[in-house]
């Protein structure tokens, strides 16, 4: 078999591999409703335009309040294993341990949420939000 046969073939085997893997990654979709005064709730969705929150199956969940020109604080972690459809901050679901407790949400700040579920390879999200007031909690 030629060299540049054997190099294509080997480069469509990677790419199949990569598409392969890439199928099988637990893809989900985190958005931020609330207020500061009330609370946050992050739903989590199966697809970008899902209309219905969906079971979730997470490992990790922090959410982080932006410091300076480009730096980021944890203001609130917790791990475990569970199926989750909604997190209530500061609120730890069944199966989960808080790392960070929660701090107070301010208004006029920026905030950002990340979920890691279980699955391979891993499935992650991120979702940034903030408050304008202390009662409307826009996603950016």
């Amino acid at each position: 078999m030629p060299r540049s046969f054997r190099a294509l073939v080997g480069l469509a085997g990677a790419s199949a591999f990569a598409l392969l893997a890439t199928s099988c990654v637990g893809t989900f979709y985190i958005r931020a409703r609330g207020d500061v005064k009330t609370g946050v709730v992050f739903a989590f969705y199966a697809s970008r335009d899902a209309t219905r929150a969906s079971i979730t199956q997470l490992t990790e969940f922090e959410v982080q309040q932006k410091v300076g020109t480009d730096g980021w604080s944890p203001i609130w972690k917790i791990r475990g294993e569970g199926r989750v459809e909604t997190i209530q901050y500061g609120v730890v679901p069944t199966g989960f341990t808080s790392i960070t407790a929660p701090l107070p949400m301010s208004p006029n700040a920026s905030y950002r949420a990340f979920g890691e579920g279980e699955s391979w390879p891993k499935g992650r999200s991120v979702a940034s939000f903030l408050f304008v007031t202390d009662s409307a909690g826009i996603p950016r």
